[in-house]
């Protein structure tokens, strides 16, 4: 029986991010069909994307993962984290890449307010 497995969304976009913030996005992995399934590992090669994917069993249905990207430096920066999914139904293991793409931009100056008089002219 083949692997029932989708990703949704396919990849993550997390457009414009200020350097040093976290922002995080999250996708589902739905399992479906014969399993048992599990992820029996995942790897991504950019510092900047992390993720709480997990080497975990997978029921049939949908769970939820986050990607946090915290860029470090200005610029666009895009990664993939490769997924591998065991279906111990056939004893295979299948790779899924989910692409996630960002750019980091400066957070520009901090403004202060100053308290003084107001002058009216």
């Amino acid at each position: 029986m083949p692997l029932g497995i989708t990703l949704s969304p396919t990849s993550l976009a997390f457009g414009s991010v200020n350097v040093g913030v976290p922002t995080t996005l999250s996708f589902t992995i739905t399992a479906t069909g014969f399993g048992p399934y599990s992820i029996s590992s995942f790897a991504n090669g950019n510092p900047d994307f992390t993720s709480s994917l997990a080497a975990v069993p997978l029921g049939t249905g949908s769970t939820s993962f986050n990607v946090t990207y915290t860029p470090s430096s200005v610029g666009s920066e895009s990664d993939t984290f490769a997924i591998q999914i065991f279906n111990g139904a056939d004893n295979s293991t299948t790779e899924y890449d989910l692409p996630v793409s960002g750019t980091g931009v400066s957070a520009g100056p901090a403004f202060s307010a100053k308290s003084g008089p107001v002058i009216d002219d």
